[in-house]
């Protein structure tokens, strides 16, 4: 009788507090699918006969999963890429490619060189992300299939799942297209 009591005060607490662990149902291989290269994958971009080759240098993915209603982080997931132009007179030298959802409040994804920084983002932190009634699969509907990055407003890339960058415009307004 004593050890149900406790688990029902037990249950009781952790209702109470709210802390829980969010639900394991991120869709992380979707998410991930954003970005589908792996380490010494090689990477081609065309244009009116010109190709820029640029291969996987650094892949690296992190998921952390925490308690929802704790204010101390709730999700972070996170897939990096670094592509390094193997025909360094053309093009950017290096390309940075990152997505990431923290909180399930927030969604990223950044393409990056020295000339270049597009981006797509998704906030809701004006919400209260925190509440129990907020929806915390609100954020999956973003993980469309198609997204574009924009650089002042301007469309610079588009990525697309299962496939990763589609396209993007370097500094010199030059479209490179991803070939198969």
């Amino acid at each position: 009788m004593k050890v149900k009591f406790y688990v029902i005060l037990i249950l009781f607490m952790s209702i109470l507090t709210g802390c829980y662990e969010v639900p394991n149902n991120f869709p992380k291989a979707e998410f991930y699918s954003y970005i589908p290269y792996q380490d010494g994958n090689t990477i081609r971009f065309a244009n009116e006969g010109d190709t820029i080759v640029y291969e996987v240098a650094e892949l690296w993915n992190e998921y952390t999963r925490g308690k929802t209603n704790c204010k101390c982080g709730k999700e972070f997931v996170y897939r990096y890429v670094s592509l390094t132009n193997l025909n360094s007179e053309r093009g950017e030298q290096v390309l940075f490619f990152s997505i990431d959802c923290t909180d399930r409040a927030v969604f990223r994804i950044n393409l990056w060189a020295k000339s270049l920084n597009a981006s797509y983002v998704v906030d809701y932190t004006d919400e209260d992300v925190w509440a129990i009634s907020y929806d915390e699969t609100k954020i999956f509907k973003s993980f469309v299939d198609e997204i574009t990055l924009l650089q002042d407003d301007n469309p610079i890339a588009l990525v697309k799942k299962g496939q990763g960058i589609v396209w993007f415009i370097d500094s010199n307004g030059t479209t490179w297209n991803s070939c198969k």
